[in-house]
């Protein structure tokens, strides 16, 4: 144990770097690791408190190029696109909307206003628009307002459309079969249930000239959905001139002080520790330079 401490002593008295030095280093890097990890129990949050410095960047995914439609002959495409505007008056843009939409044959489908937390009504649009004419609508109607949002997607609906064609030639056929086989029944029971599966396949038809007709629909009147969201008014200048103006700079430096209080509040304990540290290592220097000051002849 005698030669251990010896050893750290003449290790100490080597050194170049003082001791307090180094126990300052440690207790310092301990303290701001600390001091890093303490805002989080005050429900700081880095990650969030970084995000909401960056700016808002338009989020605008297509496909392809902006209102793009790049479409054959050949193919057919149900395409829809969500439009996201900030403006400064909500009811009289929807109906400026309204009346372009109509211009353009197109169509309101739904409209719905709901209450923002600011008092002022926010809405929902569904139009639908010819497909050919959709990228000039969303040019019109961006310039309206400050975007917000779009996105744009489209669903290649070619072969559901053959689908539908090749079934409503078969139950063409079978329904031509049926009323050739219903002429020809020689008792009322084949009758009856001749009847009775033609009416079946006449329902089918039927059906499937629908959805036919709405597919077709679709791919014509390619579907819009926009947000309005009223513009936030900025508030308006102070009326109180130079007294207003000391005001707010009492109010600031009170802020700035008590954030200056709070980082001192934290550090304050490190500090005392840091001296405690530093008196310990001078006193057990003093005390081992005595000793070996006692042991030499």
């Amino acid at each position: 144990m005698e030669n251990w401490i010896n050893s750290v002593k003449c290790h100490i008295n080597r050194s170049k770097i003082p001791f307090i030095i180094i126990g300052a280093i440690v207790v310092m890097t301990i303290g701001g690791l600390l001091l890093w990890g303490l805002p989080s129990a005050y429900g700081i949050n880095h990650a969030s408190a970084a995000a909401a410095a960056e700016p808002a960047v338009p989020n605008r995914t297509a496909g392809a190029n902006s209102h793009s439609r790049a479409q054959t002959s050949s193919r057919l495409s149900e395409i829809q696109a969500n439009l996201s505007l900030k403006v400064s008056h909500v009811q009289s843009m929807t109906q400026d909307m309204t009346k372009f939409t109509n211009q353009e044959k197109g169509y309101v489908a739904n409209i719905q206003f709901t209450q923002s937390s600011h008092a002022q009504n926010q809405a929902y649009m569904t139009l639908r628009i010819p497909q050919s004419l959709l990228p000039r609508t969303l040019t019109h109607f961006e310039s309206l307002g400050k975007l917000i949002n779009f996105s744009q997607t489209g669903v290649d609906v070619t072969r559901q459309y053959q689908n539908l064609t090749m079934q409503k030639a078969t139950l063409t056929d079978e329904m031509t079969g049926y009323q050739t086989l219903f002429k020809k029944a020689g008792s009322m029971k084949d009758m009856l249930e001749i009847q009775k599966a033609l009416t079946q396949v006449q329902a089918q038809l039927q059906q499937t000239d629908q959805n036919t007709a709405q597919l077709i629909h679709n791919v014509n009147y390619a579907s819009l959905n926009i947000t309005l969201v009223p513009a936030l008014i900025p508030p308006r200048p102070s009326s109180h001139g130079f007294i207003g103006a000391l005001a707010t700079s009492l109010k600031m430096m009170q802020h700035v002080g008590y954030f200056s209080l709070l980082v001192l509040g934290w550090a304050t304990p490190w500090l005392v520790v840091l001296a405690l540290v530093g008196w310990g290592a001078r006193s057990l220097k003093r005390v081992w330079g005595e000793r070996r000051k006692a042991k030499s002849p």
